[in-house]
């Protein structure tokens, strides 16, 4: 037999759980209202919007037939296809530099750099220096956002087409 105080306890356990799990259901859907952000747009990929077929925003206007997709699919994925393999070559070629080349080279190659460029700095008078140092750090800064800009636009329009084609 089971005692009354057992029952008690376990009708007092479910009234707390019950309570909280009430709360807390309350609480996402309060949260789920409050973040009733509109859709965010189709992907774009090289300017042909991938509509969806239950109509999100006005992006997806008017709405896309089976026919058109299928057609549209073939006519893009061979393309994209090319471009996913010469963007991962290109890429390739990025992180072999970043990682094999640089490294052979070695700390030791900038460092003789740097020591005869502050040697011709040294030998030059104050003002021209600053500028000759200025222009070489915005040149530097300028490389390194290159090839990152550059990275991104290969990720985005070379790598990433043919993934967005294929989960469309």
């Amino acid at each position: 037999q089971t005692s009354p105080l057992f029952i008690s306890r376990s009708l007092l356990m479910n009234y707390i759980v019950g309570k909280a799990i009430a709360t807390s259901v309350a609480a996402a859907v309060g949260t789920a209202a409050q973040n009733n952000r509109p859709p965010p747009p189709p992907p774009v990929v090289w300017c042909v919007p991938l509509r969806r077929k239950p109509v999100l925003t006005k992006e997806d206007e008017p709405e896309i037939g089976p026919c058109e997709k299928t057609w549209t699919k073939i006519a893009l994925i061979p393309i994209a296809l090319f471009a996913y393999f010469l963007g991962q070559l290109v890429n390739c070629l990025i992180y072999i530099f970043a990682c094999f080349l640089l490294p052979c080279i070695g700390p030791g190659l900038v460092q003789v750099l740097l020591a005869a460029k502050l040697q011709a700095l040294a030998e030059k008078k104050g003002e021209d220096a600053a500028k000759e140092v200025k222009n070489d750090v915005q040149m530097a800064a300028g490389c390194a956002l290159c090839m990152v800009k550059g990275y991104i636009w290969i990720f985005k329009n070379m790598i990433m087409p043919l993934r967005l084609l294929c989960d469309w």
